[in-house]
């Protein structure tokens, strides 16, 4: 079995570790410890001082569901065709004035049989078109 599973605007993670600034720093953390895993959305733990707050959730198609410390979705695709209708996603955001790049993007996730098999992340800087690092 083949899914497919958009993380249009993001990705799924459990930990997001996003590289940038001046060299390699990390601006942007999400730990799901303590989480019920059914929650619409869930803010990141850590966020460099130069951003502004970011949290993480779901596109309306997917369903939210209890799994302890994780930020859980059930109705994944088991299409292999890429669906850009079922994604997780969050923003990082700059304050005013200031700008960031990044140059890695780390994720640690868990997932069932029934669960995407491919990742995909994008962003808005091209409309969510083509597949970052790829």
């Amino acid at each position: 079995m083949s899914n497919s599973a958009v993380c249009r605007r993001s990705a799924i993670l459990a930990t997001a570790l996003l590289l940038g600034f001046s060299g390699f720093a990390q601006i942007l953390t999400f730990d799901f410890a303590g989480a019920a895993g059914n929650e619409a959305t869930y803010p990141s733990n850590f966020n460099d001082a130069l951003l502004s707050a970011s949290s993480i959730s779901r596109s309306s198609v997917m369903t939210p569901t209890v799994n302890a410390d994780r930020f859980n979705s059930v109705m994944w695709t088991t299409s292999p065709a890429l669906d850009l209708n079922r994604y997780l996603e969050f923003t990082i955001t700059p304050l005013p004035g200031k700008q960031f790049s990044i140059s890695q993007v780390i994720f640690k996730y868990q997932r069932s049989n029934r669960g995407p098999h491919k990742l995909v992340v994008r962003t808005s800087a091209d409309g969510f078109t083509n597949d970052m690092g790829g």
